[in-house]
């Protein structure tokens, strides 16, 4: 399982097997944050992409879905996982 960075319309693709999932832009921008600080709050994600929290937590449960991220340990204490 891998991402694609796709540089001709800057679209990621995720490769699961063989479907595609297409990551919005939002979701690419919390993905980079979490992969350069896996102890980043929510809040301060939603200050640095301009998204409301409601956005970031509806991109963290996508990635969580699709099992590109996990939680590792509470919420305060804990750090995020890149998984793929």
């Amino acid at each position: 399982l891998y991402i694609n960075y796709l540089y001709k319309n800057l679209s990621p693709i995720y490769h699961p097997t063989e479907s595609q999932i297409h990551l919005s832009s939002t979701q690419i921008k919390v993905l980079t944050l979490i992969r350069n600080n896996p102890n980043i709050t929510k809040p301060e994600m939603a200050r640095i992409t301009g998204a409301s929290n409601g956005t970031i937590d509806n991109c963290i449960s996508y990635l969580k879905k699709i099992g590109v991220i996990e939680r590792i340990g509470s919420n305060k204490k804990g750090y995020w996982n890149v998984l793929k």
